[in-house]
């Protein structure tokens, strides 16, 4: 008896896995998740999952005042996912795939909030999960600047991959093209 339960629980399991790994509660956990890695408010398109890969057409954010970006696109949106992490509550991302990514830096500093501390002072909620990022490709990539005529500018076309290097990242660029904005006259 015990033998044909445990028979019924291994597909009785992966089907409620598979049902909330579809569903709009995760979604919103993972795009809180995303939201407080870049600092940012934002959104994903609806998830799809198969083999322990995500799918998204697409992630579009508003930065917060503390973010180095005003806005952010990104389009094909690929993470192979580790489920070990699971188990220490952090979602490990192995590999993020982003095939466009298109980036308005902010037309001001950011504003550091001191560590564990909101802007209004009162300790700041952590997070039940974290995310951890081990490897991120960009195949294409948009980056703007500027709000004046005078003074925009942009990279345009460049791809590059990101890995984990002690407290940062080593980052392997691949060419864009920068262009200058002036004003007519």
């Amino acid at each position: 008896a015990h033998d044909s339960l445990r028979l019924a629980a291994g597909p009785a399991a992966r089907l409620g896995a598979g049902w909330y790994l579809q569903s709009e509660r995760f979604r919103q956990q993972i795009t809180s998740a995303v939201g407080h890695e870049l600092q940012a408010n934002g959104d994903f398109l609806p998830l799809h999952f198969a083999d322990g890969t995500f799918y998204s057409d697409g992630y579009a954010a508003q930065g917060k005042s503390s973010a180095f970006f005003s806005s952010l696109h990104a389009d094909q949106i690929r993470a192979v996912v580790n489920w070990r992490g699971l188990l220490d509550r952090r979602w490990e991302v192995d590999e993020l795939s982003v095939q466009n990514l298109d980036v308005q830096f902010a037309g001001r500093a950011p504003e550091p909030t001191p560590a564990g501390e909101t802007k209004r002072g009162a300790p700041k909620k952590k997070s039940r999960w974290q995310l951890e990022l081990r490897r991120g490709e960009v195949a294409q990539s948009s980056w703007h600047w500027g709000t004046t005529p005078a003074a925009t500018g942009s990279v345009t076309g460049g791809g590059f991959t990101l890995v984990p290097n002690g407290g940062g990242w080593l980052d392997a660029g691949r060419a864009g093209t920068p262009r200058a904005h002036a004003r007519p006259g």
